[in-house]
């Protein structure tokens, strides 16, 4: 992950340079403060390993305990974090970043905001599996769950999450061919690209469960009310163009975490 790392402090030299440009920088970082994003990067890093893992083997793609260990070694949450936040500030103007910053700030989101750095925790996941097992045995509010359904909705999460995931897995098992079959790159990826949109279909449908019970679970202390006024952010212009950036940002930050995967398991053979 190195070169990643390095292409960031590169790009964020270059933010620095400029006075506009500082200002776009601190504005970007307020951002990533206020919008809890280290909390949903390691969130959403810690869920995409998970789930891409889990649809491999439904997948029957063996995957060798080398890739494994090379999988949790590399994909980092600070690496993924880190890229994102640099081709985030690119995406922005100053002002279009503090407007979102000022919004972060109000009341419902900022508590909002707050409950979803819960994701950063160590224990977030044993604490989500608990909420799950109790829901088998009380009923779950209707209104609330179909407030947290118009948020997935509005925020299209499940299907920008898939694409992200997707992209793990296909990082994963082109990894899986280059050790294992002894493949270039460019040929695993051939094969990987003929077999993603299937794979595609089998990811929505379990993240989509995910996705609901970790909404739920996290958006408890919330009405449905303040969870629909938080949602309606994301059909403004500055929250749908947030969305993208983010998404896009997760997705490149992916793609070059793989590469560089990649170049390490081939050096690594000689």
């Amino acid at each position: 992950m190195k070169k990643l790392v390095l292409v960031g402090l590169l790009v964020a030299l270059c933010l620095i340079v400029v006075t506009p440009n500082v200002q776009k920088y601190l504005a970007i970082r307020d951002y990533y403060a206020l919008s809890q994003q280290q909390g949903l990067v390691a969130g959403t890093t810690h869920s995409i390993k998970h789930i891409a893992f889990t649809q491999a083997n439904l997948l029957e793609i063996r995957l060798n305990d080398e890739i494994k260990s090379m999988v949790n070694e590399t994909l980092l949450v600070d690496d993924i974090l880190f890229s994102m936040q640099w081709r985030m500030a690119l995406g922005f103007e100053v002002d279009e970043i503090e407007q979102i910053n000022s919004w972060y700030q109000s009341d419902v989101a900022a508590r909002i905001k707050q409950a979803e750095g819960a994701l950063e925790s160590d224990t977030f996941q044993i604490k989500l599996a608990q909420y799950i097992e109790s829901t088998k045995q009380q009923n779950v509010s209707e209104e609330k769950l179909l407030a947290v359904s118009h948020f997935l909705s509005r925020t299209r999460m499940v299907e920008r999450y898939a694409h992200a995931v997707l992209l793990a897995l296909k990082e994963i098992t082109i990894a899986q061919l280059i050790t294992v079959d002894n493949m270039s790159r460019l040929q695993a990826q051939r094969i990987v690209n003929q077999k993603a949109s299937g794979w595609l279909a089998t990811i929505k449908p379990q993240l989509s469960k995910h996705l609901h019970y970790r909404y739920m679970y996290l958006y408890q202390p919330f009405s449905p009310g303040e969870i629909a006024q938080f949602g309606h952010h994301y059909l403004t212009g500055h929250g749908q163009k947030e969305l993208l950036r983010y998404y896009g940002a997760l997705n490149q930050a992916l793609i070059s975490w793989g590469e560089n995967l990649a170049q390490e398991i081939i050096a690594k053979r000689g």
